[in-house]
């Protein structure tokens, strides 16, 4: 695991240009300049330098053995600050004391400096009245008529959190949405603000990540920002800087987030200028379809959504356009954004009157696009719902759930997918790669190394997301499920895909949980357990080893708000008082359960509430049953204070998957989680870890 990080590291940092020489004479006035303004960071500048330089040249010989954690993170945390920075934007200028060597220039020549800066002015965040988060993600504008009104352009994903239709025709805000952009929210100054109001939505690609808003109130010195329509073919190895607003999604592994947070200065969800190259341009799966995008190397996170990737002249006499439009990044390889040459050949995007920097012949391989969405039938937005509506608590009486002729129906409350090595899309009618392996942990702080393969089918789409349900078959379930997957000791997304089936298996009557299991899944033996407002199944299989699953609710949200967040203070920690109260309901009859079954091992799992209570059964269980993993999915915190500390202990059996911007894992206010963060991608399924 440690090796295969490193590996991509060492890729990463050759792409870079990475020089131990030149970091010996360079970092250190570097790490001066930035460290005067660094008020978490206390460290030696002299010691930071060595370790760095050391670090560099033993990865450079491979001598991967010796690089220990400190090393690690001087090479993520300091070297990837070096020469790939984010760079602080402050009263419309660039900070340059942010800037390495390889970048100077920005700050030093004062004419390639003003047109940036100029862009600045047109870049702002997208905000919403209806979200928990402070933005959705970046947009910029694009174009302009005579009545202040303009045209921004933004990600698909990121408009379909507040929109509903796909095309061009009968687009929606979602009922009671108000939206805006920002074109202020910079370092030092987040609190000033510059808001216009989003008054229509325009287009909704039904192919490209990419959508049109119409915005109002523009003044006379806002301007759109040109589209390039160069091949980029012809830009490979050009410098861009991606300008943005990457925001924080603090990781559950604190070292990662060390290394984030170093990276970005502790500073986000304000506007940066984040330097890059252009890489190779790939295939890439695009709702549905394949299509082609450009790749670059900037520093990038969730929330640059959206930011305008803009290609720096080479001469100053050129002026600065847009050359692609981000929107997502896959960590350690690289980021990915929409070719504003390939949008050009679009005739519908054409139309709107955006500014291309001139024309290029049209192309009819959008038509059939086109055609699907806007002939007679509803369009559909396949891949959203509204974020109020986002992963609410799973509602027994909404499932379908029928039991003939064989066959059944019912619904997932998630999507699981894999992105392991070279990334693949797990659907349900897909195999799944066969591995034991953990997935590299990490945050999208910086998404590098040029592939050299063939392109991913699912990458993390950096925005905040919803999701929709699927239905599958009986047959279909049971192909998925894995009773073998369920006796690996360590991290296994064939075990994370069976035991979020058997989740949602706990929601049935006690009647077809018990039939399913023993008959259709092969479990030796399954027994189901309601007391009072808690249920739970648990079954044995393989190796005399035991399942425990336990049920949500579907009205979790009243559930906590009626219990006022109450905390109890059992011998391991104060957890909250409700999930304790309704664990101890069926503690006694599982106790003997297991106490006939005496297993060699237990698994614990359970969605929404149902996670909550399998967290409490691995506290109340430690040291007295054989617990070899919990895989919980979207679950509420559980405790906080000493409880933290308790559950170390299973901090390598521990995985805790989120979907999308699902409310109920932000719950109950003060209590902490805990456990491996898996963040699911909705619309594609891909992970954030």
């Amino acid at each position: 695991m440690k090796n295969n990080r490193l590996q991509h590291l060492k890729k990463m940092l050759e792409q870079v240009g990475a020089d131990p020489k030149d970091l010996a004479t360079s970092l250190k006035p570097f790490l001066e300049n930035i460290t005067q303004d660094d008020a978490k960071r206390e460290t030696n500048v002299e010691e930071d330098v060595n370790i760095a330089t050391e670090s560099l040249e033993l990865l450079q010989q491979e001598r991967i053995q010796d690089i220990d954690s400190d090393r690690q993170f001087a090479l993520e945390a300091i070297v990837m600050r070096y020469y790939r920075p984010v760079v602080c934007i402050s009263n419309g200028k660039i900070v340059t004391d942010e800037l390495g060597s390889e970048w100077q220039h920005l700050g030093t020549d004062n004419k390639l400096k003003h047109i940036i800066e100029s862009t600045f002015n047109s870049i702002g965040r997208i905000e919403t009245s209806l979200s928990s988060v402070p933005y959705l993600g970046t947009g910029f504008l694009v174009g302009k008529d005579n009545n202040d009104r303009g045209i921004l352009m933004t990600n698909r994903h990121v408009a379909e959190i507040f929109s509903t239709g796909i095309g061009n025709k009968n687009l929606q805000f979602r009922s009671g949405q108000k939206v805006a952009i920002d074109f202020l929210k910079e370092c030092n100054q987040d609190d000033a603000s510059n808001k216009l109001t989003i008054e229509k939505i325009l287009m909704i690609h039904p192919c490209w990540d990419m959508a049109l808003l119409q915005v109002m109130g523009l003044d006379e010195e806002r301007e759109p920002l040109t589209l390039n329509v160069d091949d980029p073919e012809s830009l490979l190895g050009r410098k861009v800087v991606t300008i943005g607003y990457p925001g924080n999604k603090p990781e559950d592994d604190r070292s990662i987030q060390n290394i984030q947070d170093r990276i970005f200065n502790y500073i986000y969800n304000v506007k940066r200028l984040q330097p890059g190259i252009l890489r190779t341009p790939m295939s890439f799966a695009s709702y549905n379809r394949k299509v082609p995008v450009i790749t670059h190397d900037c520093t990038t996170l969730g929330g640059n959504s959206g930011s305008a990737v803009l290609l720096l002249p080479k001469s100053p006499n050129e002026s600065i356009e847009v050359i692609g439009l981000h929107f997502a990044g896959e960590y350690l390889r690289a980021n990915y954004a929409v070719s504003t040459y390939d949008l050009a050949t679009d005739s519908r995007i054409v139309d709107t009157g955006i500014k291309f920097s001139e024309s290029v012949p049209l192309s009819n391989d959008y038509q059939d696009c086109w055609l699907s969405i806007n002939s007679e039938r509803p369009s559909n937005n396949s891949s959203s719902v509204p974020p109020d509506s986002v992963s609410k608590p799973h509602s027994p009486e909404n499932k379908s759930f029928e039991l003939s002729s064989g066959t059944a129906t019912w619904k997932i409350p998630f999507e699981v997918s894999v992105t392991i090595g070279t990334p693949e899309l797990i659907s349900s009618t897909s195999s799944i790669p066969k591995t034991s392996a953990v997935p590299e942990e990490g945050s999208s702080a910086h998404q590098l190394t040029s592939p050299t393969s063939s392109p991913p089918k699912a990458i993390s789409r950096e925005g905040l997301f919803g999701r929709q349900p699927h239905q599958f078959s009986i047959a279909e379930l049971t192909k998925m499920f894995s009773l073998p997957s369920l006796a690996i000791d360590e991290f296994d997304w064939h075990t994370a895909l069976s035991l979020a089936i058997t989740s949602e298996l706990a929601y049935q009557s006690k009647e077809n949980v018990e039939s399913i299991a023993q008959k259709s899944w092969g479990f030796n033996s399954c027994k189901f357990i309601a007391v009072e407002d808690t249920q739970c199944f648990i079954a044995s299989f393989t190796k005399n080893s035991v399942l425990v699953a336990f049920r949500g609710t579907d009205s979790l949200g009243d559930w906590l708000s009626n219990l006022d967040f109450l905390g109890t203070t059992p011998t391991y920690g104060v957890v909250h008082k409700g999930f304790y109260n309704s664990f101890n309901e069926v503690k006694q009859p599982l106790e003997k359960e297991l106490k006939r079954l005496s297993p060699s091992s237990v698994l614990l799992t359970g969605h929404s509430l149902g996670g909550a209570l399998a967290t409490i059964a691995a506290a109340e269980w430690k040291n007295k049953y054989p617990i070899t993993g919990i895989y919980t999915f979207g679950q509420p915190a559980v405790g906080k204070g000493e409880f933290l500390t308790f559950f170390s202990y299973y901090s390598n059996k521990f995985f805790r998957f989120v979907n999308g911007n699902d409310i109920v894992t932000t719950v109950p206010p003060t209590y902490q989680h805990i456990g491996k963060l898996f963040h699911l991608n909705a619309r594609n399924g891909a992970k954030r870890r």
